[in-house]
């Protein structure tokens, strides 16, 4: 057992950060391969130490191929599903076909968990406990160098344990979310992708074809994160075109020499998925004559209070004498 420690001194605070950045640096280093061999030995380890009879490990390149792998597995047969890449079932096939026909207890196993191994979390955590002292066990090691074979995911159960290694790439943001404006955001080896945009899992549709968005498209979306990206992605003007608006109220503001107009309008129906009205306020750029639509809080109740709100400001205190 390690060391009972009352308080974290400032350097091993400051450890932490270390820790994490080693950590987060394996997960995003490009061309991260997976160790097999010491990722099946150690999956096997994991098993010992929980008491468990030993498993048949599975290995696989994607978590797309995981899920096959285990309806394979426990049906012993092979499964077509036309909406995803050909090319992760011909992996997953060849990864687990001779496994299927000759094991008659894998095809009704006992769950015991299922979990998504993050290195940046687990593997940091662990080691870090470690370094500091607070554990110093052969179980903390053993699954430290588990992780650092390069599992990325893995699904346990009794009796066998399906692993995947590695994405191929991972784009992030500035702020290390997940995204990529023009392409998958995560790919993996056997050609599953992922899109995201600022850290939002979104249909590769969005970033890939915006262009190609339809109404019905934004009306079957049921979640509010993914409605916001589709309006990024659109931009407001055409985002509102897709919606049936209705005028609320409009009025003028601005220098009598250069009066500008401004319309508040509001979804038909109240939207689906806030289970509100969707508001703009629809304003013109005074320099480009260029429309836009700006969307605003339900609560607005006059045009110009939603100009002011998109400055951050009270109706009363925005009172610009010339816009450009």
């Amino acid at each position: 057992m390690g060391a009972k420690l009352e308080r974290l001194t400032p350097e091993q605070e400051d450890l932490m950060g270390v820790v994490r950045e080693e950590w987060l640096g394996r997960v995003f280093r490009p061309g991260l391969l997976l160790d097999r061999e010491a990722a099946v030995r150690g999956a096997k380890r994991l098993y010992s130490l929980a008491n468990l009879p030993e498993p048949r490990v599975v290995v696989v390149d994607s978590p797309l191929g995981v899920q096959y792998a285990l309806n394979l597995l426990a049906r012993g047969a092979r499964e077509q599903v036309s909406e995803n890449p050909a090319s992760v079932r011909d992996s997953v096939w060849a990864s687990v076909g001779d496994s299927v026909w000759d094991s008659e207890r894998l095809k009704f196993f006992d769950p015991i968990w299922l979990d998504l191994l993050s290195e940046a979390h687990w593997g940091a955590w662990s080691d870090y406990w470690r370094r500091v002292g607070i554990a110093k066990i052969d179980a903390a090691d053993q699954y430290i160098a588990y992780l650092q074979s390069g599992v990325h995911y893995a699904v346990m159960l009794r009796g066998v344990a399906v692993l995947c290694g590695p994405p191929e790439y991972i784009h992030r943001d500035a702020e290390g979310r997940l995204h990529d404006a023009e392409g998958p955001a995560i790919r993996w080896r056997d050609g599953y992708t992922l899109h995201a945009w600022h850290g939002v899992r979104v249909p590769g549709k969005i970033i890939e074809a915006p262009e190609q968005l339809t109404r019905g498209d934004l009306l079957k979306e049921t979640n509010a994160e993914v409605r916001r990206v589709m309006m990024e992605r659109l931009g407001s003007d055409r985002f509102a075109e897709m919606l049936d608006l209705v005028e609320i109220h409009r009025e003028e503001y601005g220098h009598p020499e250069m009066r500008q107009t401004v319309i508040l309008l509001r979804t038909k129906d109240p939207d689906p998925v806030a289970g509100e009205h969707i508001q703009f306020v629809r304003v013109v750029c005074p320099s480009t004559g260029r429309v836009y639509h700006l969307c605003v809080p339900p609560t607005i109740e006059d045009a110009l209070s939603g100009v002011a709100w998109t400055f951050s400001k009270a109706r009363d205190d925005y009172a610009p004498a010339i816009e450009a």
